[in-house]
């Protein structure tokens, strides 16, 4: 099947981005047709484990352990090069990315891009279409301004942690980078716009995105009820609010999820589970009381849902109409049938290392779908592309700005 061109076809990005929050959204919009080039170091730090090894283990620049899964994760589609922006020549070249690029996206710590000299006024000078995004833990204003921030300590901040975890136990942050992926996506959400309203007047702007921000509308109608009530919101486990029964319950293989909180489909449960008496029970008759007396409701569910496996409870209440779910962990994910009609967990033939699975791209489009198909390069791979067939350079020229013998 011919492959479509995506959305972004034609947008170049120049790409100053690292650890999770900047790298994820350019690949999304790699993904969706733009074209990434990504400035690395040359001597790109080595992180944690896991890696999967080279296929060819010749080159002395790699590192020995192969191509670090993070990375693989977060940089595929996209042309990555080696420039050292503290040597004033090859900062040079960085200036002539600049010049042609629609959007320059980076996560530096604030500041730093305007120590190297290449800050968003500088860069307007002479790209003013330019769209420029930053992307900190606080923003570049406010009394945190200057202040690191990771994933874990912007959980942690952003009210989050204080309503995840159960009742009576410890605040707890999400099992996965949450706050770095709210990020990424306020990021190319405001990075689209911005890109409409360039189309619209022939401006560019800058725009500052911080994780401290991206995190505060995860708390959905928490912190608009606080500053209503006074109340302050608590962990609840996996309960929602005051709605009862929605929630985790243990089958005996494992745990589903279910949602029947309103009156009618806690009828339509309690005959689901071949059980109607509960529905009539003065406890749990409506929807206050069954809040009022939750332990016990809770209790009595339980016993009742150990008595099958996850995958029959799931196809009872799919046939009744209820939703629900299995508590699935990441290998049960990656077998699911849903997941791969979807095309959510890809395999691509990876020069480098061998076929490696990749997360597919969400994007489903009719005429400019999202795709997952490339592979992540390994250091340095674009230098040639990138300085040669884009920018124009001469083999010659190659050679010496790489330090390459002929």
């Amino acid at each position: 099947m011919e492959k479509k061109p995506g959305a972004l076809e034609g947008v170049k990005i120049l790409d100053f981005t690292q650890y999770v929050a900047g790298p994820f959204a350019t690949q999304m919009m790699a993904d969706l047709g733009a074209e990434v080039i990504k400035v690395e170091r040359p001597d790109r730090l080595i992180g944690p484990a896991p890696y999967v090894p080279y296929l060819d283990q010749s080159r002395p620049h790699h590192n020995p352990a192969g191509e670090r899964i993070h990375d693989m994760c977060f940089n595929r589609g996209k042309k990555l090069i080696t420039i050292n922006m503290k040597d004033e020549r090859q900062k040079a070249f960085a200036w002539e990315l600049a010049k042609r690029a629609d959007i320059i996206i980076e996560n530096y710590f604030p500041g730093t891009m305007k120590k190297m000299g290449m800050d968003y006024e500088k860069v307007k000078e002479v790209n003013p279409e330019v769209i420029y995004c930053s992307i900190s833990g606080f923003g570049q204003e406010g009394p945190y301004a200057a202040r690191g921030a990771f994933d874990l300590i912007i959980q942690g901040m952003s009210g989050m942690m204080s309503v995840t975890g159960e009742k009576d136990g410890s605040p707890m942050n999400a099992g996965t980078d949450a706050a770095d992926i709210a990020t990424s996506l306020h990021a190319v959400i405001a990075i689209l716009a911005a890109l409409q309203y360039r189309n619209r007047t022939g401006k560019g702007q800058y725009i500052d995105i911080a994780m401290l921000d991206s995190m505060i509308p995860f708390l959905e109608n928490l912190l608009s009820e606080y500053m209503f009530t006074g109340i302050c919101p608590q962990r609840q486990g996996v309960r929602n609010g005051h709605n009862m029964p929605v929630g985790i319950y243990p089958a005996s293989d494992k745990m589903i999820t279910i949602s029947a909180a309103r009156d009618p489909a806690f009828i339509k449960l309690c005959n689901a589970i071949g059980h109607p008496e509960i529905a009539e029970d003065p406890r749990f008759c409506n929807g206050n009381v069954r809040y009022e007396n939750d332990t016990a409701l809770i209790e009595t569910l339980s016993n009742i849902f150990r008595g099958k496996t996850a995958q029959e409870w799931v196809e009872i209440l799919n046939a009744a109409g209820l939703p629900c779910g299995p508590v699935n962990d990441v290998s049960d994910l990656a077998t699911d049938p849903q997941v791969a009609a979807r095309r959510m967990l890809v395999q691509v033939d990876n020069p480098n290392v061998g076929p490696f699975w990749q997360i597919g791209s969400p994007f489903k489009m009719s005429e400019t779908p999202g795709s997952a198909d490339a592979y992540t390069k390994e250091l340095g791979e674009s230098n040639h592309e990138v300085f040669c067939d884009i920018m124009g350079h001469t083999e010659e020229e190659y050679r010496e700005f790489f330090g390459i013998k002929a």
